[in-house]
């Protein structure tokens, strides 16, 4: 049976990046907190640019494809599409997608 997550984008402030990447001796250099807001920036593009609704909805299915975990059929930019994939199937099998009748 497949089953939809969605995760919308979310960005930790400079404060935390720091911290979280300190390391044990507090050793850790980094780069500028301008430098991270600008690589932030571009991760941000980068994913309304996929997910314009800023969410995400990613299709899974319990389907025997690995054995530690669900196999993920595609991440897509509307439940409609995410929907659609859970019905006929994974998004990677370009065109030989059966109808799920679980769905």
């Amino acid at each position: 049976m497949p089953f939809i997550l969605t995760d919308e984008f979310w960005s930790e402030t400079w404060t935390e990046y720091q911290e979280r990447m300190k390391g044990p001796k507090n050793q850790y250099t980094s780069e500028t907190e301008t430098e991270f807001i600008e690589w932030i920036q571009e991760k941000k593009a980068a994913w309304f640019k996929e997910f314009p609704s800023g969410t995400a909805y990613t299709v899974y299915c319990l389907d025997g494809g690995a054995w530690d975990r669900p196999t993920e059929w595609g991440s897509l930019g509307t439940i409609e599409e995410a929907v659609d994939c859970a019905q006929t199937g994974p998004i990677w099998l370009n065109g030989s997608i059966v109808k799920n009748k679980g769905a």
